[in-house]
């Protein structure tokens, strides 16, 4: 059986392009881009002027809140988005490819009898002859096309009604915007930008000149709001409040005499955060917030004393009341805050000094300062707290504070009593004395002076190591007194005593007695005469007995009996 013949394969035609039908082709895929792109664009336009100026109405009416308009402008801004977009889309999605178009072009001009449809795919090699004879009149129709093409527009098949219209509702829109803004001139410039929430108020009959706006307050002050206004003045205006508790206010605004045009309303302790607005006739200000911190204060105070190491009282701890401070100690002070501080100061009152309190936690709401107590002036401390929010403490926190002060020694001779007395050159004198000091005695001394010449100096046992107190009786050797006595010497002598406070003058003196240098027979003359008055003294006061008791006889005999 013979092999059947082989079956005839398309042969591709070597066609010639028409340059006039691509080029007409390719004007008319631009052209239906840019009018689809151009009325999406238009209605971008056009939602948009429409949607902000409904919301500018709506503000005009119902006076929208911050968040209303944010939440409007959001919901406008995404419908205004997503046509943006659209039309930022019709850029591909317009697109068409030659066969498309030379069908559209068909479609709208019948006399291309399918010509124009043909020519394009014979020469994309989308349609084929198996005889290549066929190829001078496939060549032929696309050369009787090009030229039906000279006298026929492409352009004809693009629909202008929907672009017309879109562009007309812009027209529109934008003459009635345009319009309005213009006629309400005074109005239309604050609700745009309210619109693109700005925090202006919305001029009406009474306008708002001045609000006292956002502020920032200590919890439990009192705080002033006022506004200032022009226009229709009402007799008073309203100052609306509400807490962040949730609870709601309505305080009255008062006129200001002194201030025309103003209005104000004084809101006492306030006790937390809140927000307000102010109605004054037709005029409404936005909401303005007050927020209540808590201010900086003093929890509670101590002090640490350290005492100079010559007084042996080592630290004593004190709290306010308690803050007697002995010079040159070293005092330091804790301070605790209720909530943590940026910066605190210690003043000390008296010596117009201040100090920085440092923290002592992490927290900042631990604080120390130290400083060496001076003799003089101090007469107590102030301190000043202010927090991380510039929010300085309601008052500055004062204590008073007594400096005690090193007294020198209390010295006192207690024997002999007498300003002078008699003693011959040979006497051992006797000098009783009592001294006293806080912190304890370093030394005593009989300081004397002969015929008022230099003093004289001769140390005394303490007994102990500084006592705080003595009681000492010195037998003095007149004897051994250099230079020697002699008759008729008069030697000024007292008792000194010195405290261990190197800093200050610690030395304290008795008083100036004399004793005057004798012979024998005066001293016993001395002697003789102090018996006589001693008896003459125990004499009188036998007689003022007896005489005491010869009134109370009287008395009792002149007293009537009560039985008569």
């Amino acid at each position: 059986m013979a092999d059947s013949a082989p079956s005839a394969r398309p042969a591709k035609l070597d066609l010639r392009a028409s340059a006039l039908v691509e080029q007409k082709l390719h004007a008319l895929g631009r052209a239906l881009v840019s009018v689809e792109f151009s009325r999406r664009l238009a209605q971008f336009a056009a939602a948009s002027i429409v949607l902000v100026g409904l919301l500018m109405l709506g503000d005009w009416f119902l006076e929208f809140r911050l968040p209303t308009r944010r939440l409007l402008l959001g919901l406008a801004g995404l419908v205004a988005g997503a046509l943006l977009v659209r039309a930022l889309a019709a850029l591909v999605t317009q697109r068409r490819d030659e066969e498309t178009l030379a069908l559209m072009v068909e479609k709208r001009n019948p006399e291309f009898h399918s010509r124009l449809i043909a020519a394009v795919q014979f020469v994309g090699g989308k349609a084929s002859f198996s005889d290549p004879a066929a190829a001078p009149i496939v060549q032929s129709m696309i050369d009787d096309t090009e030229a039906r093409s000279r006298s026929i527009g492409f352009t004809n098949v693009i629909d202008w009604r929907w672009f017309a219209r879109a562009l007309l509702f812009l027209v529109i829109a934008l003459l009635l915007f345009v319009s309005a803004y213009l006629i309400w001139h005074k109005v239309t410039p604050t609700l745009l930008g309210r619109a693109f929430l700005s925090d202006a108020a919305i001029p009406r009959d009474t306008r708002l000149l001045a609000v006292t706006g956002d502020l920032k307050t200590g919890v439990g002050d009192n705080v002033r709001i006022e506004a200032t206004a022009e226009g229709v003045l009402p007799a008073a205006g309203e100052l609306r409040v509400r807490f962040a508790s949730g609870r709601d206010a309505t305080y009255t605004l008062a006129p200001d005499p002194a201030k025309p045009g103003t209005y104000a309303a004084d809101l006492v302790a306030v006790p937390e955060s809140l927000t307000y607005a102010i109605h004054l006739n037709d005029a409404r200000s936005t909401g303005h917030k007050i927020r209540a911190i808590e201010r900086p204060a003093v929890v509670s105070v101590e002090g640490v004393q350290t005492y100079p190491e010559y007084t042996a009282m080592g630290e004593t701890r004190h709290l306010p009341g308690d803050f007697h401070l002995f010079p040159g100690s070293r005092f330091t002070l804790h301070v605790v805050a209720n909530k943590p501080v940026a910066t605190a100061t210690l003043r000390l009152i008296g010596e117009d000094r201040e100090l920085p309190l440092v923290p002592d936690s992490a927290d900042g709401a631990l604080l120390s300062a130290g400083f060496v107590v001076p003799a003089t002036n101090l007469s107590g401390f102030s301190i000043t707290l202010r927090d991380a929010e510039d929010m300085d403490a309601r008052e500055p926190a004062v204590y008073r504070a007594q400096l005690l002060g090193d007294e020198p020694p209390q010295v006192r001779i207690v024997y002999p009593r007498r300003t002078e007395e008699l003693a011959t050159r040979a006497a051992r004198f006797l000098i009783a004395f009592e001294a006293t000091d806080r912190f304890g005695i370093a030394a005593v001394s009989l300081k004397y002076r002969i015929n008022g010449g230099e003093s004289l100096t001769r140390e005394l046992d303490l007994g102990e190591a500084s006592p705080k107190a003595i009681k000492r009786q010195y037998e003095w050797p007149l004897a051994d007194v250099t230079p020697g006595l002699a008759e008729g010497d008069h030697v000024e002598y007292w008792i000194e005593a010195r405290d261990h406070n190197t800093a200050a003058d610690g030395l304290g003196s008795s008083e100036h007695l004399f004793v005057r240098i004798v012979s024998s027979a005066e001293k016993r003359e001395d002697l003789l005469s102090r018996a006589s008055d001693y008896l003459g003294g125990v004499g009188a006061t036998t007689d003022d007995q007896e005489r005491l008791n010869q009134d109370l006889g009287q008395f009792i005999k002149a007293k009537p009996n009560p039985n008569e």
